[in-house]
């Protein structure tokens, strides 16, 4: 579980490395799971990238510590806490990135964000 003031990791290559969880967006929920919207604060980037610390950014969560169960009865928890980061050009999201790295979940389909989220991925679970 996604609280305010968690420190994130990027899982993908838009040149951010470490992000704070300013806010949850679309719940009245205090955390956020797996698929859901926040947005970030940028803690720490690659030197060569175009982003600045201390920038605000949406971002999707797409790994999180907590055990996930699915209905046939299979559960997985990944290592760290992850989120991909978008950008807002004409009230859209635009991802602001080519590749993700590392694996991701299904469960990433409910986001209607996510779609090409799945095809860009290295891995799915």
């Amino acid at each position: 579980m996604i609280y305010i003031q968690t420190l994130l990791n990027v899982a993908d290559n838009s040149g951010a490395q470490k992000v704070l969880c300013i806010n949850i967006l679309g719940h009245n929920r205090k955390f956020g799971l797996i698929g859901d919207n926040i947005r970030v604060s940028i803690k720490k980037t690659k030197p060569t990238k175009n982003f600045k610390k201390g920038e605000v950014m949406d971002a999707t969560i797409v790994r999180t510590k907590k055990v996930i169960t699915r209905n046939n009865g299979f559960s997985f928890s990944f290592f760290e806490n992850s989120v991909i980061i978008f950008k807002i050009v004409n009230k859209n999201f635009v991802p602001s990135f080519t590749r993700i790295l590392g694996t991701i979940p299904k469960e990433l389909k409910k986001n209607s964000r996510c779609t090409k989220l799945l095809s860009l991925a290295d891995n799915l679970i």
